[in-house]
């Protein structure tokens, strides 16, 4: 029981009295009746009282919301941030990821030439492997675009 709730039960408190004795006296278990005035009264600071808890419940509602939007906008700030750092530009996902990057012979055009063959052929494993990693790393990389 918050103190909001205490506040209405003890505004209602005085209108319970007087409507209990009211109908004791028409019941004829009190010989005087309140007087008329009371019933008034009663319902006014009932009134007031209830007008008070339902500003407080308000204000209470409103301060839970801001809240509530405040942590949400937090975590959408971090989500956000989260995905900026991990976002991949669009040049980066369209990027060709052939094997081929460059000429693979000799750009003189000598093919018979034995210092250059055993050159190319030994570099072309270690640039598939290498690109090969590339491409690993750039499929795992989430993108920023929708999709």
């Amino acid at each position: 029981m918050t103190l909001r709730d205490l506040l209405l039960v003890l505004g209602a408190v005085p209108l319970l009295g007087v409507v209990a004795m009211r109908l004791a006296s028409e019941m004829g278990l009190v010989n005087e009746a309140p007087p008329s005035d009371a019933l008034t009264i009663a319902f006014g600071v009932f009134g007031f009282v209830f007008v008070s808890y339902v500003a407080l419940t308000l204000r209470s509602i409103a301060t839970a919301t801001r809240d509530i939007l405040a942590r949400e906008t937090e975590a959408a700030q971090r989500e956000a941030a989260a995905l900026r750092k991990a976002a991949v530009s669009d040049f980066a996902i369209h990027l060709d990821r052939s094997a081929e990057v460059g000429p693979l012979e000799d750009p003189a055009g000598d093919a018979d030439d034995g210092a250059s063959a055993p050159h190319a052929r030994g570099a072309e494993p270690a640039r598939s492997e290498l690109f090969g990693e590339v491409s690993d790393l750039l499929t795992r990389i989430p993108s920023a675009r929708s999709r």
